[in-house]
This record gives C-alpha cells, structure tokens and sequence, in this order.
C-alpha cells in the first residue's frame, strides 16, 4: 500500500522529468484563475506546466486530488486526444467570471469539460487500483461523481463552488459507486442541495 507522502515523491520526481513546477501550499485552497477570483483545491495547468494541489487540509483529502491532478498530467504528457479537444474550447471559467459566451460554444465547453475530467477519473481509479494508494476507491468514485455532476450545477448557477461537492458527506453519499455515462441530468431536489450546501 503506497501512502500519500510515498506517492508525493514518486510524483515529484515525474514532475522534474517532465519539467513541470509542483505547487503544493498549506492552505485549503489555490488560487485558478488570474483575476484571482476563483480558487480550487488542486489543478493541472499544461501550458504553464504547473501542478498544483492545497495540502492544507486532512491528508486524505489532498491525497484524492492530487493523484487526479497528476492524471491530468498524465493526459497531457501523452498527449491524448482528449486534452487537445479540451484545449481547442473556452475555459468555462471565463463565462463563470462574466465574460460573453454564445450558447452553442458554452454547451461544447461543458461537453469537454465533463470528457477530460471523465478520463481523468477513469486513469485516477486505474491509477489507485494499478499502485494500490491508500484510497477507499468506492468512495472516491462516489465524490468524483458529485463534482462532475457539479458541472451541470454551474451550468444553471454560473457560479463555481465555495464548498467542493466532494467534501460534503450529504452529496457524497448520494452518488453511485460505478462511474457514469452521462451527467447532464440533475433533479430539482439535488439542484436545490448543491445550491444549499456547495455555496454560502
């Protein structure tokens, strides 16, 4: 079983191969964007070849984010076709942070979006499984399902989380312990319990 702190370096190590900067600071969140507006908890960012992840929270929950974001990484170390259909699409933050997006290059945006993080769940759970991590899979599946269904939520919010989905037990619990085909669809009721729980 390989530890988050044994995983950490493995990671560091891949990073120096690759010639990418490690981000890795002591609070619960960073900052994503440059107007400094929106703040995740970990992200891979291939043009300026930085990873990044907040480690300033339990240890099992950077653990998670952090072998996602190196799995981004791995997308573009590959350069899989995914990560270029991605990149071809505005960033949905930029219609997140005001700016004007027709509706048919919005929905596209959303369409990739939700394929990159997909794959990316899909090597994250190969990745956990293959190195046997020290992460409850099951579980991790269930939060990977909550944020991405959290992508429809903002497709009706317009607005990114202030709590993450997958750090709130009542969302978690909710989700299915398979992976989906599709995420487009949100009752009323799970609307209304992300608005309620993932903003304040």
């Amino acid at each position: 079983m390989i530890s988050a702190r044994q995983f950490l370096g493995m990671l560091k190590e891949e990073c120096t191969k690759l010639g990418v900067t490690t981000l890795f600071p002591e609070t619960e969140k960073v900052k994503y964007s440059d107007d400094g507006m929106l703040y995740t908890s970990g992200y891979f960012d291939g043009d300026a070849k930085i990873i990044a992840c907040a480690v300033g929270k339990p240890e099992e929950q950077w653990f998670e984010i952090l072998v996602h974001e190196s799995c981004h990484m791995d997308q573009w170390a590959e350069e899989a076709t995914i990560w270029d259909d991605y990149n071809e699409y505005v960033d949905t933050s930029e219609w997140i942070a005001g700016e004007y997006i027709p509706k048919a290059a919005l929905r596209k945006s959303f369409e990739t979006s939700v394929a990159l993080e997909l794959d990316c769940e899909k090597r994250a759970v190969k990745k956990m499984m293959d190195l046997e991590l020290d992460i409850d899979v099951e579980r991790y599946i269930q939060k990977a399902n909550s944020y991405l269904l959290f992508y429809t939520v903002v497709s009706k919010t317009r607005r990114w989380y202030d709590v993450a989905p997958y750090d709130v037990p009542e969302l978690v619990d909710r989700m299915s312990t398979l992976l989906l085909d599709d995420y487009t669809a949100i009752s009323d009721e799970l609307l209304d319990l992300y608005k309620k729980l993932c903003y304040k």
